[in-house]
């Protein structure tokens, strides 16, 4: 009787083990695609960017210089 639970048991973790496996499996290729999405976007993103400040470099170096004194100021108003 011992025996037979000890082997229910053994089937039971091998079950459990092989679903997830299956789950690990399902959420790692979930995770490379939406990484992939993200990736894409982000280069699509720069690539805009990039056209923008080449087109305007005045005024995205004014956006720069404003964003750092910005960050700035929240910073050091920590201290």
């Amino acid at each position: 009787m011992a025996i037979d639970n000890v082997q229910k048991a053994k089937h039971h973790l091998e079950e459990a083990n092989q679903h997830a496996k299956h789950e690990y499996e399902t959420a790692k290729a979930q995770a490379k695609a939406k990484l992939s999405d993200v990736n894409e976007s982000l280069q699509k993103g720069c690539e805009k960017v990039k056209g923008y400040v080449k087109s305007n470099p005045l005024t995205a170096l004014g956006i720069a210089v404003a964003v750092g004194m910005g960050v700035s100021a929240l910073l050091s108003r920590g201290k």
